[in-house]
């Protein structure tokens, strides 16, 4: 059986566009592709995949402290003091803001009472005044303050 030379035979069109795909190119594909490679390029990442696994290893047998227990004491010039009330209830009204520097004495806020506060503070005062005139023994002007 004869092959009629008009048709073109496939396989043989195939193997000959594959092996001629880099015919164009010339010289430089074949320098590329016979030239062999460095050695670090070649062994490159097997080497660096060993250093790797060789520190994660020496990582896992060297332990580091996580937690250094020591003992201290911290201290401050002018600390907070706590604000202890004699009776307990709601905080009406507030009079010092966030870290204000308060005096002694100092009226911080008002709580919830059944008095006026005004009148309380007015009271204060009076018995403040009424002491200091008892404490200096002049009764003659106790007379004044009621």
């Amino acid at each position: 059986m004869q092959l009629n030379n008009n048709i073109p035979n496939r396989e043989n069109d195939a193997v000959f566009r594959a092996k001629n795909t880099f015919g164009e190119h010339g010289n430089e594909i074949d320098e590329i592709i016979s030239k062999k490679l460095p050695f670090m390029v070649r062994w490159g990442t097997l080497f660096l995949f060993v250093v790797l696994l060789l520190v994660g290893t020496v990582s896992w047998f060297i332990s580091y402290p996580d937690i250094v227990q020591t003992r201290a004491k911290l201290t401050s010039i002018n600390a907070p003091k706590p604000v202890i009330t004699v009776i307990s209830g709601k905080l009406i009204k507030l009079f010092a803001a966030e870290n204000q520097t308060v005096n002694k004495n100092q009226v911080l806020g008002y709580i919830e009472s059944t008095a006026s506060h005004e009148e309380v503070l007015s009271l204060s005062s009076n018995l403040d005044v009424i002491q200091s005139i008892l404490d200096s023994n002049k009764t003659s002007l106790l007379h004044q303050q009621f």
